[in-house]
């Protein structure tokens, strides 16, 4: 499957030049987070992904037909608004190295046309899609591809570059390789007005052919595949007569009865798929609702055949559009992402999501949250923005970046502008590098609250919590006491280091809320729970080094309770290929395996050291 490595935006409404790393460098995950704060530039940033090479047509279509379709002429750089000649660039780093199907196209190509590469293909590919403006007027778009590929003729020696060689062939080589790349799905507001009839015929603009594209990826995904035009189309047809109806007749034929087979499959999977997925994000089964699909045919619209779909609510029967904002909400998002995956082409999708459910409850945005890692299995991406704290996981923020505008200053004024004459200019910074820049932060996610300018208040936090010295200890300890099913038993917060804690004491005190600080049995470790039993009066129940809660672990870190079952993991896994396993690398493998990027080992050695040390810290946690 192609990874995308990384996407760059230059020029781009407010964005001089903004780079987000996706499934390239250290950091394992196909989770993107964008943290900011309003009008700070996240949409922009979604929006310049949503133009890019990678563009779904239907999606582009759909847009194209709604409110949302992004306004070429905002594209334009802020700064330059008055009069901008250029272009705005987004660039989409590719790698094809685990994508069988690029070398067999692109050599199938080449040697239908006499030629054969010369050395390796390469496995990485920069597409840059650009749109040329003119005195701040949109003119065109284009793009350009460093796929140069070295060849020779099947019977010659002498090296060509194939751009310059033959463009024709080249062409068809992009255009072959084009089909194979990722798409990206933008849905920036959902579309929560559900059309009353979807029409499977005829033009009747881009929603109704966008519905029409999700109902066949429903059927597509059946244990045996149907599609809207030969199952239902097609047999309509064989009983159409121009200007004259035939429902009843078709209705009685043993095609109608197909047609009606081949509808209550639909209902089915819709059923299936959508509330399934319903109950699993809000934990409790759907009941007494579903949904039902009827066809018809429009004699004053050609006899085209459409679809109607209804919620059965006990008695009564409703229109999508007639239920709640939060319902049709959640119908939409579920109805647009379930399906994404069942396209016959299998390719990997980016969603791109612009401030989900931002208007819905915190525990339904926890939910929401919740689902992304289903939504995304087995290899898709989802770049999502967010200025919520409940929509932030902790184990996808090695792939968070904070989005912040030069020109918005949140302590300055009401209005949050500097002063009349600052200019735009959007900046992401990642999780990591903003923390180094901001050595005052305590805990490891306090940075993304700071920025928000959120404040954690006692309802946030559960208790009882653990606090751990970082986050090379916070990936693996969450991973094992999940698989011993009590992570629900107290709240994990990993610290930036042993000495940083005296500021969340003060406050998990103030809160009044249980807490038990596990540290290092080093000198660090020692030396600061020293400090903190003298000067917050803490005891052996609220701050302890781990030799007193497992003897064995004397003089160690926390890694010293994995044993030889880890280590050899960690190197299946490619994480780790000397002998010697370092914290780092514990810590990829260990949130690696939270992402799912990697399968699980059995690691039962540990898991039975870890029990020991999970029963003493729950001890003291009631004591």
């Amino acid at each position: 499957m192609i990874k995308i490595t990384s996407i760059e935006v230059k020029n781009f409404k407010g964005i001089d030049n903004v780079k987000i790393e996706v499934e390239g460098g250290k950091s394992p995950g196909r989770f993107v987070t964008l943290v900011g704060l309003n009008e700070g530039g996240k949409t922009s940033i979604i929006e310049a992904i949503a133009l890019s090479a990678l563009q779904d047509p239907d999606t582009a279509s759909l847009l194209e037909a709604t409110s949302t379709n992004i306004d070429m002429a905002d594209v334009v750089p802020k700064h330059h608004s008055a009069g901008f000649t250029g272009r705005a660039e987004i660039t989409v780093d590719l790698d094809f190295s685990n994508e069988p199907q690029y070398q067999k196209l692109v050599e199938g190509i080449l040697k239908a046309d006499n030629f054969v590469t010369v050395g390796p293909l390469q496995s990485t590919i920069r597409i840059t899609k650009w749109y040329s403006f003119e005195d701040s007027n949109y003119k065109t778009n284009g793009s350009t591809w460093t796929f140069m590929p070295d060849v020779k003729k099947l019977t010659g020696h002498k090296t060509y570059s194939l751009y310059k060689a033959n463009r024709q062939c080249w062409n068809k080589c992009v255009a072959a390789v084009g089909k194979l790349l990722p798409r990206s799905v933008y849905f920036p507001t959902f579309l929560v007005d559900v059309p009353k009839r979807v029409y499977l015929e005829g033009d009747y603009g881009k929603v109704d052919s966008y519905y029409r594209a999700v109902f066949d990826d429903a059927l597509n995904g059946l244990s045996t595949p149907l599609s809207l035009k030969k199952h239902i189309i097609d047999r309509v047809s064989k009983h159409r007569v121009p200007g004259q109806a035939f429902s009843s007749a078709l209705r009685s034929s043993v095609e109608g009865r197909h047609i009606d087979a081949t509808v209550q499959q639909l209902a089915a999977e819709l059923n299936t798929v959508i509330f399934g997925a319903w109950s699993e994000i809000f934990k409790r089964p759907v009941k007494n609702r579903q949904i039902v699909i009827e066809w018809h045919l429009d004699e004053q619209m050609q006899n085209h055949v459409y679809l109607e779909f209804y919620i059965i609510a006990g008695d009564h029967r409703f229109y999508i559009s007639e239920r709640s904002l939060g319902f049709r909400w959640f119908f939409s998002f579920l109805l647009f992402t379930q399906f994404q995956g069942s396209r016959a082409d299998k390719r990997k999708i980016i969603f791109l999501f612009d401030e989900p459910a931002s208007h819905l409850h915190p525990k339904a945005q926890e939910r929401l949250l919740a689902s992304f890692s289903k939504i995304a299995e087995p290899n898709h991406v989802i770049i999502y923005s967010t200025h919520s704290h409940y929509l932030i996981n902790p184990l996808w923020l090695e792939q968070a970046y904070i989005v912040s505008n030069l020109a918005i200053d949140a302590d300055a004024d009401a209005t949050g502008i500097d002063h009349v004459g600052s200019r735009v200019k959007i900046k992401a910074s990642k999780y990591k590098t903003f923390v180094s820049l901001n050595p005052a932060k305590t805990t490891y996610y306090q940075p993304i609250l700071d920025v928000l300018d959120v404040g954690a208040g006692a309802l946030d936090m559960t208790n009882p919590v653990v606090i751990l010295e970082g986050k090379y200890d916070y990936y693996p300890f969450r991973y094992l006491t999940e698989k011993l099913g009590r992570a629900n038993n107290f709240r994990i917060i990993p610290a930036v280091g042993a000495g940083s804690l005296s500021p969340l004491i003060g406050i998990l005190r103030g809160w009044n809320l249980r807490f038990l600080i596990v540290l290092d049995d080093d000198d660090a470790g020692r030396k600061e729970k020293a400090k903190y039993r003298n000067q917050f009066l803490l005891d052996s129940n609220a701050v302890v080094t781990l030799d007193e809660l497992m003897p064995a672990l004397k003089d160690k870190a926390f890694e010293g309770v994995f044993q030889e079952d880890v280590k050899a993991a960690c190197r299946k896994s490619g994480y780790a290929t000397e002998k010697k396993v370092t914290k780092e690398q514990y810590y990829t493998y260990f949130q690696a395996l939270q992402s799912k990027l990697v399968a699980e080992e059995p690691i039962q050695d540990t898991i039975k050291i870890f029990d020991l040390l999970l029963t003493e810290i729950e001890t003291r946690l009631k004591a």
